[in-house]
């Protein structure tokens, strides 16, 4: 019996001591920046951010760090991976059971689905201030990354086990760079958070974020192919910041117009996980959030994930003036599209006074909501996998609105504009096939050679 107790007690001890040791091979993000996330007139830059995930991945078995490539100038373009160090030790088979979810022809029958669901997780991704003068997003990223990297509470270890986090820490590295670095040598200044005097994307600037379905800038192809593609996320949290004058976050559901093309499937589950977090949110005793406002999802020049089987969900904070606090004059706040920022209604039930607003809210607005969305992908696991796996399975099957295929003619001139579109086409997952006969449809004859796209397969919606 002694020797029992003994061996049950070293254990304890040895898992305890093991807690202990990860949180002292882990930085917080106050001892490596020197501020905390979200503090009052600082910014952390894209090549300090990066050192500090290499941190997390070094101390933390549950943080993976993939360079997927560089951005337009040179910096490196990462992913984070955030899951269970049980999770880790089995990723590859965990892809490819998400692969296999992604396209229902790859599955042999009613059992191996059924147990694809009992053991898949949520694919969750999250990205960060692909506009770069919105500050909070790679701010608020190093803060969520931390805690999930270190923190034992029992709701993190929920989402550990249920969710892969994939976390794209800036959508613009090259834009957080400059944008740091140029909010720093401003304050104290009459500059302080001013504008730059140029573009935050060295091509497109804010235009950036239009570029999902045409694939123009190393970053949006990036994010395609070493994130989307590759894991083809059930749920994709995209995290912006918008004016200051009205509601202090929003989240879907979205206005009209929808998207006819989006699986119906897909609309009301962006519905329901964007009322759910809105209701966690005001449930923390954090004013105006309104949902049913404001924007609208529709266009994947915005959208790429609806396209793809996933629920996408954009959420919209409140700006200041970069990490300076503002004064917001009550009688300044005014109406917006579907609300009125000055009076509780359903969809804006605890409106936001006016007062101080700043870079400190901002970061505990968005970490809530993160924190919210991980929550649900957590606990509805089964939901979102089974979810994203019907949404695939119509598409293969087909839509009876949609074609049966696409045709487009080899012999035409613009042999250029015919190679970009089938390059779009190829680089959003879709299939493409060369006719080695000619090809007959809608009375008309189309040469051998000609490019066809079958409209049952899982991406048919982005053709």
């Amino acid at each position: 019996m002694g020797y029992r107790i003994l061996v049950c007690f070293f254990t304890l001890l040895s898992w305890q001591s093991g807690i202990g040791l990860t949180g002292q091979q882990v930085p917080t993000p106050e001892d490596y920046f020197g501020f905390k996330m979200g503090a009052e007139g600082k910014l952390a830059n894209w090549t300090s951010l990066t050192g500090f995930y290499e941190e997390l991945a070094r101390g933390s078995g549950r943080v993976q760090v993939d360079t997927l490539g560089t951005t337009t100038v040179g910096h490196p373009f990462i992913m984070v991976t955030v899951t269970s160090e049980n999770n880790q030790d089995n990723l590859d088979e965990l892809h490819e059971i998400q692969m296999k979810l992604a396209d229902p022809r790859k599955i042999s029958g009613t059992s191996e689905l059924q147990a694809l669901y009992e053991r898949g997780k949520t694919v969750v991704l999250i990205t960060h201030q692909i506009h770069a003068t919105e500050v909070g997003g790679a701010q608020t990223a190093a803060r969520l990354l931390h805690r999930l990297a270190t923190s034992n509470s029992e709701g993190v270890r929920e989402i550990l086990d249920n969710v892969i986090l994939i976390d794209i820490p800036s959508l613009n590295p090259d834009g957080t760079e400059w944008v740091a670095n140029w909010y720093m040598e401003s304050v104290g200044t009459e500059m302080e958070g001013g504008p730059m005097p140029w573009l935050y994307h060295y091509y497109v600037g804010h235009d950036n974020n239009r570029d999902w379905y045409a694939f123009t800038q190393k970053e949006t192809e990036l994010t395609v192919t070493g994130a989307h593609n590759r894991w083809h996320p059930h749920i994709v949290h995209d995290i912006h910041q918008m004016g200051g004058r009205g509601a202090r976050i929003m989240f879907p559901p979205y206005i009209d117009p929808i998207e006819h093309n989006v699986d119906p499937a897909l609309v009301t589950a962006v519905n329901m996980l964007g009322s759910y977090m809105a209701a966690e949110v005001t449930a923390q005793g954090k004013k105006g959030v309104v949902t049913s406002a404001i924007y609208d999802g529709f266009s994947p020049a915005r959208s790429y994930q609806h396209y793809h089987g996933g629920a996408r969900i954009l959420s919209e904070t409140a700006s200041a003036r970069m990490a300076t606090t503002v004064e917001v004059d009550p009688e300044t706040i005014g109406g917006g599209r579907e609300y009125d920022a000055a009076t509780a209604s359903a969809n804006y039930p605890d409106p936001w006074r006016g007062g101080s607003w700043g870079l400190p809210d901002i970061v505990d607005y968005m970490d809530a909501g993160a924190m919210a969305l991980l929550t649900n992908a957590a606990k509805n696991r089964r939901y979102w996998l089974e979810n994203f796996y019907r949404i695939n399975e119509i598409a293969v099957k087909g839509w009876q609105e949609w074609p049966e295929a696409w045709v487009i003619p080899a012999n035409q001139e613009n042999k250029a504009g015919m190679a970009y579109v089938l390059r779009i086409l190829r680089m959003g997952d879709v299939e493409v096939y060369r006719a080695n006969q000619p090809v007959i449809g809608s009375g008309q004859v189309f040469p051998v050679g000609s490019f066809v796209i079958p409209m049952k397969q899982p991406y048919a919606s982005f053709a």
